[in-house]
């Protein structure tokens, strides 16, 4: 698999492509609605690979807001959590992709500490059918994750 690690103090970011459903982190990030439907791309993916109790918990929570997080369980994958990102919320909302990234990036890392968990595996947020686009997601999460490893232990 193609990877690249860099080092963070005594975290380490990798920067792997391939199969989000078959990663061992604590958790796992899917962009979606605000009604978390899953039904593109990633989320479509995770949703398969870990069962309908993924949906069936998700219910429960919609609906949500552009930039949120709604937590679920991971179903039967090896992960514990799907953290949802919303990434495609009501027309009325005025955020702009790059404020959605940011917000959504570091809620993520915030709600992992407040687990107390250590690993977390995000796709490229919002890159499919939110349309945002793809040098700029990259550049606002590299941002945000290498800062916030830089100043957490």
């Amino acid at each position: 698999m193609n990877e690249r690690i860099y080092k963070f103090g005594n975290s380490k970011l990798i920067l792997r492509f391939g199969d989000i459903t078959n990663t061992d982190s604590h958790v796992i990030v899917s962009s979606d609605d605000y009604y978390l439907s899953m039904s593109g791309g990633v989320s479509a993916a995770i949703l398969r690979a870990g069962g309908n109790e993924i949906a069936l918990d998700a219910a429960k929570k919609v609906p949500s807001k552009l930039g949120n997080v709604v937590i679920t369980t991971a179903g039967r994958l090896k992960s514990k959590f799907i953290f949802h990102a919303i990434t495609i919320g009501k027309w009325s909302e005025k955020i702009t992709p790059k404020e959605v990234i940011k917000s959504i990036t570091i809620k993520c890392l915030k709600l992992l500490d407040s687990l107390d968990l250590n690993s977390i595996s995000f796709p490229a947020l919002g890159a499919g059918a939110a349309d945002f686009d793809y040098e700029d997601v990259a550049v606002e999460m590299a941002n945000v994750i290498s800062e916030y490893l830089l100043n957490s232990p």
